[in-house]
């Protein structure tokens, strides 16, 4: 007798099992429910019911129409680039009576508590607000509750991709401030982007993401999309978490907001508004029906983003940078002009060459040769959305970064080779891997590259500027003009950074003088 594999249920499966025990003991006829072999039977059928159950829901969590889970709908969800719509609180306003003869501040974050249901909700400030002398005045406040400052790490790894889970659920996504403290006291902001592909190297941004279980994971980009936070600094994180729609609270009078703990002095509240805008995240069948529309046109070049991604495959072109210019008149045309640039491995050298004539000839840009230019509109134009016209730029100009320093050296360590040291790994700045267009270079990576080198105990910055890029060198610098130290440079969208004056001059240490010296 053979199996029905396509029985996968209790009765079937035990059905079968019962078949077959006739052909094979047909000496045993009870079947009795409290006979031991029939209790053999109830259970292998029951747990052939249960592995059945499970193959098929593993293989219904891998499509999208008969997923049930949220946790494969995120994931079907991340695979066609679509963003679910996160938790939003719900906002209102509170009304403030000053008996005050001055006016008085309320500061950002101030915590209300408001009863609804005989329960305490918590309802916080959205700005800074003040109010005017014995008057009344709104201010706008939401629900929910804030955690300012949370250290997410004290000591950041350094590597590429980062991420780090906010310990609560219902995270306001719009709310969370990423602060990253780069140097010393004075943390850098990261800004919130949707998609961490669409950043620049050098951007100091972060996406999020909200698990099925609720919480919202923070994520950091790497050296190529956003900047991975560097080694050793610490990360906080201010957010909102909120109730979602739960949070519509109707109109209350002052009988049913306070303060969260001490009331401003002078200060009486007088009610809140009706609380709207409360969300909760996207359902499952939302996901569902909203994931397929988000397709995208495939092999078609309709953004820029479709234009680097269809012009790096042109043999020859390592980078690409896309400008449009709309229509001038309506009927004309728009034009995409694209700046390609071959690998170079020789990016560092910035060295004069030199004509047939012996004449100099200075790198001020990098040169498309006509038939790049030809093979890549040969290429690009049948994929082109209609109405733009394509033009690719005979040359890519470069932005010189110049960099003066100097380094102190640990008093073990020879000064010469210290500073050898620090040029070298400066230098990893510019290489051509290292560079983008419209990149955006961070006063802190300068300090991270320096301070990477053994016997560097810390590193005084005294330039660190862009200008057109040119091979001479500028005149030599006296007095250093604050301005000359930027906090950050932005490199145009359509050229590239590379290594301008690079001067390293060192303190402290051992001089080369001195070791020889010691060792004779």
């Amino acid at each position: 007798m053979a199996f029905k594999y396509t029985s996968r249920t209790y009765t079937t499966i035990k059905n079968d099992l019962l078949a077959r025990a006739s052909l094979a003991l047909p000496e045993w006829t009870d079947r009795d429910p409290s006979d031991f072999m029939m209790q053999l039977i109830d259970l292998w059928a029951y747990a052939g019911d249960s592995m059945h159950y499970y193959i098929d829901r593993g293989a219904g969590e891998a499509f999208l129409p008969t997923a049930q889970m949220r946790e494969s709908v995120l994931a079907h969800a991340n695979l066609f680039d679509y963003l679910p719509s996160n938790r939003v609180g719900a906002t209102s306003s509170i009304t403030l009576f000053n008996n005050l003869e001055d006016s008085v501040d309320v500061p950002m974050y101030t915590r209300f508590v408001l009863q609804h249901d005989g329960k305490t909700n918590n309802v916080y400030s959205t700005g800074n607000f003040t109010i005017p002398p014995e008057g009344a005045s709104k201010i706008l406040v939401a629900e929910g509750e804030i955690i300012q400052e949370r250290v997410l790490t004290s000591s950041s790894s350094g590597r590429d991709r980062q991420s780090y889970t906010l310990p609560k659920r219902g995270v306001v996504i719009s709310s969370i401030v990423v602060r990253v403290y780069e140097i010393e006291d004075r943390p850098v902001i990261y800004q919130h982007v949707d998609r961490l592909i669409n950043a620049n190297a050098g951007d100091r941004v972060f996406s999020t993401r909200t698990n099925s279980d609720g919480y919202t994971e923070i994520h950091f980009g790497s050296s190529i999309n956003g900047v991975a936070p560097f080694t050793g600094t610490e990360i906080t994180a201010t957010y909102a978490t909120c109730k979602g729609s739960a949070g519509n609270y109707p109109a209350k009078s002052s009988e049913f907001v306070s303060w969260y703990s001490s009331p401003i002095i002078g200060m009486e509240i007088r009610g809140s508004d009706t609380f709207t805008g409360g969300q909760d995240e996207e359902s499952i069948a939302s996901m569902k029906a909203n994931i397929p529309n988000t397709i995208a046109s495939q092999n078609r070049a309709v953004t820029k983003k479709d234009f680097v991604a269809l012009t790096t495959q042109v043999p020859g072109v390592s980078k690409v940078a896309v400008e449009y210019t709309p229509p001038a008149a309506q009927g004309a045309s728009g034009v995409v002009k694209l700046h390609p640039h071959s690998f170079d491995s020789n990016y560092l050298d910035t060295s004069v060459t030199t004509d047939e004539n012996g004449d100099p000839i200075p790198l001020l840009s990098h040169t498309v040769s006509p038939l790049l230019a030809d093979a890549i509109i040969e290429s690009i134009a049948p994929r082109a959305l209609l109405g733009v016209d394509i033009e690719v730029a005979d040359k890519v100009d470069w932005t010189a970064i110049d960099i003066e320093m100097v380094v102190h050296v640990n008093p073990r360590f020879v000064t010469d080779w210290v500073k050898r040291d620090v040029e070298e790994n400066l230098d990893r700045l510019f290489t051509f891997d290292n560079v983008f267009f419209g990149q955006k270079m961070h006063l802190g990576q300068v300090y991270q590259f320096a301070l990477g080198v053994d016997g560097v105990d810390y590193v005084t910055v005294q330039r660190f500027s862009d200008r057109d890029f040119r091979v001479t060198a500028p005149d030599p610098i006296g007095d250093k003009d604050p301005l000359d130290v930027l906090q950050e440079i932005q490199i145009s969208d359509i050229k590239l950074p590379k290594k301008g004056r690079i001067v390293v001059s060192g303190t402290g240490g051992i001089s080369s003088a001195d070791r020889d010296t010691e060792g004779s």
